[in-house]
This record gives structure tokens, sequence and C-alpha cells, in this order.
């Protein structure tokens, strides 16, 4: 499917591996328009430019988002489509920390400036979407009067698509990635927080804190190569190619954060915690027993009851909490990870109950509606993401805005889409690379990008130093095969 779209045509690609069923993709043009909030500053950019400006939190514009889907909701598409069109984009790392806690409460990120916006979300009302399930393709339009374009892309599609065949991306073939320089993170430094983290543990500060670095990468690849590139080696069920203006993403997540489907009153989180390495001699039932220790288990487990504490919160007082599955050992390209799933149930009101406020008539739009209402209320209430954080949330993240001393950006944010139909899905932002345009520098006529790649692991008090260091350089070593063979080498062969 992606061998359709360039960049000119979409700058929005939410992907799924074979594990997956559906893969979303948003077609631009010029009407197409960006949010974005920088700082306190909430924008509406077309084209390039600011069209539209105010002063905003991100809470309230999240909270006025909700309004305006809300108001805007659509019925009658199809019930098995998750996206019949919407926003697509990110929220960083930072936009949850200022969701979550105020912002003398994480100085450094009050202080210093901010590499990437709060969020970023695309407006997509042409959209295609692929079900690999059924191999069945939908042509997706909001806009009036649009047949002639649907039908225009439904005449290419069956021209160029041989079949239901698995969705690929543009540039595919293309050669290797072309990097000029390369910041890894040095081991001694990273040591140094891990001990840092324990003595914060061991004071009783915290219980868990799930540190990170980040590696930056120089490269004069074209972004959809490089996607390509990492696509290749490190597939994964939340994919995701996102040109957002002046923030690029290649993302090849496996954890998902939230979803919610606009039919079923349920939302459901599946953190990812507890990782080793796949490689030679390394058997699935190896992996198993060597992920069920007291260490891998308390740490996904610390994240379980603090998931479970924030879905509690935004479903009080009619909604509850159940545990679908814990520690279940699941595959990915490069590793064997523990995932757990989290499923709140959503209280829906009686049509009376809820008339004062729409007048609503028709039950159907009524369920969607709440149902959007907690998917949106639950995403403010759980970022950033506890996977990410630790545990207690706000205390883990105040330390460790004071030990990392850098901000995360688009990393250990979460990716994904608000549906006008009201549901919604967002991935973990990990396994993944991005950019900003003020970093690019222009070498002899080509755009030289700086890619950051952020990598870490959950430190608890019984955490060994090394072995610590080892799962981050797995979890990073897989993004940096994206960027070619001489990087991943470097770094496989023990960093700096």
């Amino acid at each position: 499917m992606g061998q359709l779209m360039s960049d000119g045509d979409a700058a929005v690609r939410l992907e799924s591996s074979k594990r997956g069923r559906f893969s979303i993709y948003g077609v631009m043009d010029h009407q197409s328009w960006l949010l974005e909030q920088v700082c306190t500053t909430c924008q509406v950019r077309r084209q390039g430019k600011i069209e539209f400006a105010l002063e905003a939190t991100t809470k309230a514009t999240l909270a006025v988002l909700e309004e305006v889907f809300s108001s805007t909701l659509v019925t009658g598409g199809a019930e098995d489509v998750p996206f019949w069109g919407g926003l697509i984009g990110y929220l960083s790392y930072e936009a949850g920390l200022d969701l979550a806690m105020p912002r003398h409460q994480h100085p450094y990120s009050a202080e210093q400036p901010r590499t990437v916006p709060n969020l970023s979300l695309r407006w997509v009302d042409r959209s295609i979407v692929h079900d690999k399930e059924s191999g069945q393709v939908w042509v997706q339009s909001l806009r009036g009067s649009d047949n002639a374009w649907i039908d225009e892309m439904v005449a290419r599609l069956q021209a160029e698509m041989c079949g239901p065949g698995e969705a690929t991306v543009a540039g595919s073939s293309a050669a290797s990635p072309s990097v000029t320089a390369v910041n890894l993170p040095e081991h001694g430094s990273y040591i140094s927080g891990i001990r840092s983290c324990q003595s914060q543990l061991h004071a009783g500060n915290s219980y868990e804190l799930c540190l990170t670095t980040e590696a930056t990468v120089k490269s004069s690849t074209a972004p959809d190569a490089l996607y390509s590139s990492l696509q290749s080696v490190n597939a994964a069920l939340y994919s995701a190619y996102l040109r957002l203006d002046r923030t690029t993403i290649l993302s090849c997540s496996p954890e998902q954060f939230l979803s919610w489907c606009r039919s079923e009153p349920q939302l459901d989180m599946t953190p990812m915690k507890g990782t080793i390495a796949k490689g030679p001699g390394v058997t699935r039932q190896q992996a198993q027993t060597l992920l069920s220790t007291p260490k891998e288990e308390a740490e996904n487990l610390m994240i379980v009851d603090l998931i479970r504490h924030d879905l509690h919160r935004s479903l009080a007082p009619h909604g509850s909490v159940e545990i679908k599955s814990l520690f279940e050992l699941v595959e990915t390209e490069n590793t064997y990870q523990l995932i757990s799933h989290i499923r709140g149930h959503i209280p829906l009101a009686r049509r009376d109950e809820d008339a004062e406020s729409h007048a609503e008539v028709d039950p159907q739009r009524q369920k969607y509606r709440q149902i959007m209402h907690y998917g949106h209320k639950t995403l403010r209430t759980a970022l950033p993401p506890g996977s990410m954080t630790g545990a207690p949330k706000i205390r883990s993240c105040s330390i460790l805005s004071g030990l990392e001393q850098r901000h995360r950006g688009v990393y250990s944010g979460v990716i994904g889409y608000f549906d006008i139909g009201g549901g919604g899905c967002w991935s973990v932002a990990i396994r993944c690379a991005f950019s900003h345009a003020s970093e690019d520098q222009l070498v002899n006529g080509e755009t030289l990008r700086t890619w950051h790649v952020g990598a870490g692991g959950a430190i608890t008090v019984l955490s060994d130093d090394e072995q610590e260091w080892e799962e981050m350089r797995v979890k990073m070593g897989g993004v940096l095969k994206g960027f070619g063979a001489g990087i991943a080498s470097q770094w496989s062969n023990g960093g700096i």
C-alpha cells in the first residue's frame, strides 16, 4: 500500500506488522492542517505557515479537542474500520509531564527550551485503511462531494496492487542509509545514572525508576528510506511514519499504551516491562525462565498497579477495572517481553441522564460520545506512560528530570489517533527515532537531519548495573540497525 504514497501524498502512516490487523494511511494535500502546541502557545499551521495561535496549556488544548470531537461526532461508517478520519500525531513525554504535575516539579523541562512541540496532530480527512486479516481496503473521505478523488484512488489501488498482500513502504529497495556522525551513550555515564537511581530507591523516594538515555545520528538519507530500512529489521505492531511539518518520526513500537473502540465500552492498556534479547540458543522457554524472576515480575507488576490506579481515577465512581492477563511472554523482532493487559469498563449512562447536556436522541451516537469522553479523559489522566516513568509516577518523574538532564521529546510520549467516530489508539513512543527541522543543516545541497534515538529500562533495588546496560543496548540497537550495519556493529561491540 505504501508504495502508492510519496512524501507529498501522505505525511502520516500507522502501519502494523504481520501480527497486527489494520494499517492507516492519511492522504495529504494543500487543505491539510496541523495542530501544534509549542510551549504554552497552541497553533494551527497549514503548508508551514501559522494561521491561528492562542495561549493555552496542554490540558486545556486537549480538553477543547474533546469538546470539538464530541460536537462533530460522526456515525454511519464501516463499524469494523477503527479510523474514519480525525487527528493523527503524537503527544511528547513533556506534554505528559505538564498534564501530570506542575512545571516546578520537573525543573529541567521548565528551564530549558524544548526541541519538539508538546503535541503535533495532523487533520486527516482523506484516508486509506488496509485490513490485512480480510484483505479489504477502505478509501474514505470526510469532505463533501469528494467522489472524484475516491474513484481516482480506487483506480490507482486496483491498477497498482497485485492483491491484498502485506503493506509496504516506498523506498524499500533504496541503498543503505548514509550516516555522517553518531553520538552513542557512554557506559560510565549510564552506570552512574543507574547507581543514582538505586540511591533514590534505597532512600525510599521511589519503588522503580525508568532511566533512559539517547543516541543522536546525523544522516542525509530521506526519511521515508530510513523508515523503510527500520521496518525491514524491526517490523512492529505499532509502526508509524509521521511527517508533521517540522517534526518527523520513524517508529517501530511494540507497545500499546491505550486504545478504545467506539462500539465497545472499554479501555485497554498493555504495558510492557521485562526484556531479554533474542539470540542464538535463546528459546522461548529459556526466555520465559529468565523473565520469571522476582526482579522482572516486580518491574511489570508495579506498572500494572500504577495503571490500575490511573484507570480507576478516570472511571470513578461507577466504572471498574480488571486484569485480563499478567506477565504474558510476547516475542518481538529482537526481544522477548513480558506484557500485561489491564481493561477498564466504561459506565454507560442511561439516555435520560445524558439528555440535558447533549439533547441526545440517537442511542448509537450517545454511546459513541460517552466512550469517546472516557477515552480522551483517560489519555489525559494516564500520561506520561507509566511504563516509561516508574512508580509512584509523579515523584519518579521529578527524580528522573533531575537525573537525566534532557528532554525526551517524542520518545516516551505516545503516537496515535483520535477518530472522528469516537475511537482512539495510542502506542508508547519507544523503538523510534525523531528529528526536528530546527536542527537540520544544509550540506552540499542536501538536508542533514539529526535523529534522536532513546532507550532505557526500569531500575529497581534488584537491578544489576551491567544487565541494565545490556538491556538498554539491545533496545537501542534494534533502532540503530535501521541506520546501517556500521552503526549497529559499533554498538553491538559494546558501544563507547
